[in-house]
Parts: C-alpha cells; structure tokens; sequence
C-alpha cells in the first residue's frame, strides 16, 4: 500500500491549542494597554496593570471571544472560516470595549477615566484586535498545512469501523486514514468476517491484516482500536512497541470523549459503565448539594432580572393568538418521575389534535410571537419555577416526553441513563447539538448527555452557561 513519506506523526490537541490561544489573547489584552499608555501619556506605569478596572477589561474582552466561539478552529473550512473567525473576532472585542466604558461612566467612576480617556482603551482595542485576527490566521494557516499529512491507524470490526468512519466524515478529521479490518477469531487464517467494510470517502483506505505489522511500525497522528473482542497477546505487544515509539493508541472510547466530548453508545457494553472512571456526582455527596444551591440562587435572581420580559412576553402571546399563556408538558424527570414543564406557549393551541408529535425546526404550528420565544429561548424562562420546585437542574439532559421516552428506550441502548440525574433547562447536548426531532438525533444526544454526566464538574457546568449565552446570540443548538 503507497503511504506518504512526508506525513507526520503529531496531532496537535484543540484543547491544548485553545488553552494557548486563550493565554496568548491574554498576554495580547495587557500588552496593547501597556502600549497604549505609552505612546498617549508619554511614561510607562505597571500599576495600570495591576487596577481592577483592567482586570475588568481583560476579563470582558476574553469572555467575549469565548461566547464569539473564535477558539474552535478544528473544523478547517480555509476562506470562509478565516472571514467567520475575523468579523467575530473583531466584534467581540468591540462589545467587550463598549461595555466596559459603559460600566464605567454609568457607575460614576471617574477616576478610572486613565483608563478610558485620551484614546488609550480605543488604541489598545485596536491594537489587540489586529494582534486577535492575525494569531488566529496564521494559527488557521499552520493548521490546514498541517491537516493534509496526518495519517490515522483504525484497527477494529467491521461494525464499529463503519460507524466511527462516518463519524469522523462528520467531524471533518483531517488527514488519511487506513482501516485494518480485525481477523475474526472463528475465521480461518487470511479470511475476514461476513461483514465488510464501506469506505464512505477517498480519505479513508482499507489495509490487510497481513499488513499490519509493517503498519504499526510506522508513524501515525494516533492508533485506534474500535475492536469487539479481546486482543491477541502478539497484538498487545505489537501496540505497547508502537507507544515506545511515541505513537498514540486510543482506544475508541478515550478518542470520542477527548476530540468530540461524548460517549459511544454503540460502542459499549453494560461492563463499560460498571468499571469505567468518572461519574463521581454519585460518589461525593456534596456535589449535589452544591448544585442544587447555585439551582436556586440563579433561579432566583433570574426570575427577578427578567421579570419585565415575561410580563411582555405573556402579553405578546395573549393579543396574538387565543388559548393559555403558559403551556403545560408532562416530561420524564431524575428517577422516571413525571413531573409538569412549563413554558410559554409558542404554538397554536390545537397544535396537537392529531396526538404527540415531534417538533420541526421550521414548524408550521408554531406562532410568530412563538417563533422569536423559540429563538431567543425566552419561552424557557416559565422553567424556572420548575428549577425553583426541585424538578428540575439548570443544567442537565433535556426532559423528554413520556409518549416519545417509552419508544426511545426500546430503540437506543442506554437511554433510561439521562435519567439519573435532574433534567435541565440547559445542557452539553443541548449547547453542542443542533435541534433534533428524530430517533437519530435522540440517539446523538444521549452520547453528550452521557458525557456531561460522567464528567460533571463545575467547571463544566460553567463551560456549557458560557455556551448557552452563544446559543441565544447566535441561534444555535437547542
């Protein structure tokens, strides 16, 4: 088989890549304040550094980018991700500059007009904004040269080779990949299973078995192993040389939660949860209890802040179109329980005469007051009041009807597991996948439910409310 010579071995990690683009904006935000004093007030003064109306900057400035979704560059679209990546750069720096000076001046505080005054917030928003686009364009550029001389090493059954393929089409994984169908171990030597294998792109090549020796000894972005049986002790060997050498091997579960941040579930069997690590929100007794007492402070302020809003909103709804403001669901909650959603009503009322159906994006039901609440997410906002009752978290699976909930568990393995926790009116399914209204889309959305619950931190519950503001602005996911 003609492999090239040229490609590399290394594949950089997008977390690792983020985590430098978020530093380097940083180091950038400071560096272009620093800059600005200098050439507008003619002295150099660290101290500016250290006020807390530059830590304001800083921090409005990089949450911005972060909502903008300008440190995600592992789908490599070349011109129209460079044109996408720069007009969201420079708008999120703008916002973050404009609300700063208007913190500051509606706030009365004057004194901090060193910061504001004489150009200096508007020379380092322009600097720093030339500095933000051009890293994140030649970042762009080094990754696409890059993209073409990755090679990945697939190794497993036909089966779960031809899921994870697709899967990768999916997820635009740069690079070459060679396919090694396993041997099945009833087969006679050099024969392969009933099944075989389906390619769905040139990028993707199918080696022999006999091959793959020689294979292991070369240099690979990494080695996956998607396999259904247990591997032979020469393979081990094999495998273990390959990871002196400085190869990554990945077994398919390991590589779905680092790349894409969900869990297989074709993949696995019942064993796999029972031994898996994670899942530590039912180990730690306290972690629950915190959740649920930031559920409450949130809720509560919330229900305050947007007040106003609902008010507007109840009475939108009630000149367009008759029937009841709030609409009323009952959905699965934590344990199977059944419990009432609430929302505000955003279809018709005898939108379902004919029975239980699947939402459509582009529903015909749905009201044109109904179709902004959807948009905007502001016909969520009644969930509160479940939030408040305990029924539900701020940030878990999507509560799910029992009509479509008693079909789904037959249909997907693992589905009854989304159940473990409190559903939630946000959620890592709900901020990375778009809306869905089939058995496929069910089934994608447990694999990031499973995730969010076998991983649940703090800091992931932050991650996907930093997700759920870029959800709302640029309308996205649901």
């Amino acid at each position: 088989m003609d492999m090239d010579p040229q490609s590399t071995k290394t594949w950089v990690s997008q977390k690792l890549l983020k985590r430098l683009l978020f530093l380097a904006d940083a180091l950038g935000v400071l560096l272009f304040l620093q800059i600005a004093f200098i050439l507008r007030l003619d002295f150099w003064d660290p101290s500016y550094l250290l006020a807390w109306p530059t830590a304001l900057y800083l921090v409005a400035v990089l949450g911005a980018l972060y909502v903008a979704d300008v440190y995600k560059l592992d789908r490599l679209e070349s011109r129209a991700l460079r044109w996408r990546v720069s007009g969201r750069t420079l708008a999120a720096v703008a916002s973050a500059a404009a609300t700063v000076v208007l913190i500051f001046y509606l706030s009365g505080l004057r004194e901090f007009s060193g910061l504001t005054g004489r150009g200096i917030l508007l020379g380092s928003f322009l600097g720093f904004s030339l500095w933000a686009i051009g890293l994140r364009l030649t970042l762009l550029s080094w990754l696409m040269k890059r993209a073409a001389r990755l090679r990945w090493l697939l190794l497993g059954s036909p089966n779960y080779l031809n899921a994870f393929l697709t899967e990768m089409l999916n997820n635009d994984i740069p690079g070459q990949v060679v396919c090694v169908v396993e041997e099945s171990r009833g087969a006679k030597e050099g024969e392969q299973g009933a099944e075989s294998l389906e390619p769905p792109s040139s990028h993707f090549v199918q080696a022999s078995w006999q091959e793959l020796p020689s294979l292991l000894k070369m240099d690979w972005a990494g080695v996956i192993l998607c396999s259904e049986q247990p591997l032979s002790e020469d393979l081990v060997d094999q495998l273990m040389q390959a990871r002196f050498r400085g190869v990554k091997v990945y077994d398919l579960t390991d590589f779905y939660e680092s790349l894409w941040q969900k869990v297989p579930i074709y993949y696995l069997q019942g064993g796999w949860f029972a031994l898996t690590q994670g899942f530590h929100l039912f180990h730690n007794p306290l972690g629950p209890r915190v959740k649920r007492l930031l559920d409450l402070g949130c809720a509560l302020a919330l229900l305050l802040l947007t007040l106003p809003l609902m008010l507007l909103t109840a009475l939108a709804i009630r000149l367009e179109s008759p029937g009841p403001v709030i609409f009323r669901q009952q959905r699965v909650g934590e344990g199977n329980s059944l419990f009432t959603l609430l929302k505000f009503r955003s279809m018709r009322q005898d939108a379902e005469a004919q029975g239980a159906q699947w939402a459509q994006t582009n529903d015909s039901r749905v009201t044109r007051v109904g179709r902004f609440i959807r948009l905007t997410r502001i016909d969520e906002l009644p969930q509160l009041w479940n939030v408040l009752r305990g029924e539900m978290s701020f940030i878990g699976p999507r509560p799910e009807r029992p009509e479509f909930t008693h079909s789904l568990e037959k249909q997907i393995p693992f589905y009854n597991l989304r159940h473990l926790v409190r559903p939630g009116i946000t959620g890592w399914a709900q901020v990375l996948y778009p809306y869905g209204a089939s058995v496929e889309d069910a089934r994608q959305k447990l694999q990031y439910d499973l995730f969010y619950i076998k991983n649940y931190s703090l800091s992931l519950d932050l991650a996907i409310l930093f997700k759920t503001v870029r959800v709302v602005l640029f309308g996205r996911g649901r």
